[in-house]
């Protein structure tokens, strides 16, 4: 005789605060929503976990009908205002000289918190994002694209609060126009310059390690760095007085098994890392980018 079970189940919640606070590991494909986040137009944040990723570092998805299908924008003329509609679209700008892109103030446009508009230089002008009279706009970055076809994300984090995603236009670390003089070189302003230290732009290897800790050496500036262990992985970058890493090195730090790999600096030495400084998951990376002395960028 077939049996009809009548039951009901909700998904695990929690206020953003106190989910943040706990950062715990969500087991794999366990669902967990914010129950305070996104409540303008009916849409909540969730995260869904992978058993290994702690809750702070798992990436959002959105669930609700609030975010509209993603579309891409393309204003006339030089200047574009974000519209409620815009969340979750992209802006392709089209002016050859320049573009303003502004986002409005919450009495003005109720996007909801965790909207995000991306924008794109889609001719010769650059796109400069600002904020109308009241909102904040952060933009550790700049608030400028560089180049056709650069660009970036802005996220509505709070109430008449934006932060732009995006990165710094370094330009290229290696090329083969470098000079074949036998000396090693770097990026400076556009141009090469000779570097110190023994390192080039160019990675020549793999530094694999299997152990929970590493501390940068002279040796990686042509190397990238994978680290293996399945538990959590301290890197750590010397200061200059201990290895002198050559200025304008580039060195990227791959996560190569289950453990997380967080790069931090030694006493002397200052992160630039607006978009964090430890990986997600397996294959994910980081790049370390010497950009003056004892100053290093995360990307």
């Amino acid at each position: 005789m077939a049996i009809t079970v009548q039951d009901r189940f909700r998904l695990r919640r929690g206020t953003a605060a106190a989910l943040t606070a706990a950062n715990e590991t969500p087991l794999a494909d366990e669902i967990v929503i914010e129950s305070d986040t996104g409540l303008t137009d009916g849409a909540r944040k969730m995260k869904i976990g992978d058993g290994v990723t702690a809750w702070n570092d798992l990436p959002y998805l959105a669930i609700g009908g609030g975010a509209p299908v993603s579309d891409v924008v393309r204003p006339a003329g030089n200047a574009y205002t974000v519209a409620a509609t815009d969340n979750g679209n992209t802006i392709l700008s089209g002016d050859a000289t320049g573009f303003a892109l502004t986002v409005p103030t919450d009495s003005s446009v109720d996007l909801p918190i965790g909207a995000k508009v991306a924008y794109t230089q889609g001719a010769a002008g650059p796109i400069t994002v600002t904020g109308a009279s009241g909102v904040t706009v952060h933009a550790p970055n700049g608030n400028t694209t560089g180049a056709l076809f650069d660009g970036g994300v802005a996220e509505k984090i709070g109430a008449n609060e934006w932060q732009l995603w995006n990165g710094p236009a370094l330009g290229p670390l290696a090329t083969s126009d470098a000079p074949s003089d036998g000396k090693t070189y770097g990026r400076k302003n556009g141009a090469w310059a000779e570097a110190t230290g023994g390192g080039s732009g160019d990675i020549t290897a793999v530094n694999e390690q299997t152990g929970t800790t590493y501390t940068l050496a002279l040796a990686d500036a042509t190397k990238g760095v994978r680290c293996t262990n399945a538990s959590a992985i301290a890197l750590t970058i010397p200061t200059n007085a201990t290895a002198a890493l050559p200025l304008y090195c580039s060195i990227p730090v791959f996560q190569g098994g289950a453990g997380v790999v967080t790069v931090s600096g030694a006493t002397g030495v200052t992160l630039e890392a607006p978009n964090g400084a430890a990986t997600k998951a397996i294959g994910d990376f980081r790049m370390l980018f010497l950009r003056a002395t004892n100053v290093w960028v995360i990307g």
